[in-house]
């Protein structure tokens, strides 16, 4: 259960951070292809989450 705990940290951090970069770079006009991949990877981060709650 401990690796799965870990799992969990390491994945909301990236969350977090993904989160905080595509705020940034919306600010200081990022190419948006770029931003919407950020966000797919940081959706895709939820998902996992949410299948590790279960």
């Amino acid at each position: 259960m401990e690796a799965e705990d870990e799992l969990k940290a390491k994945l909301a951090m990236f969350s977090d951070g993904a989160a905080s970069w595509v705020e940034r770079a919306r600010e200081q006009d990022f190419d948006p292809e770029v931003v919407e991949h950020v966000e797919e990877a940081q959706e895709h981060v939820r998902e996992a989450m949410e299948i590790l709650d279960d």
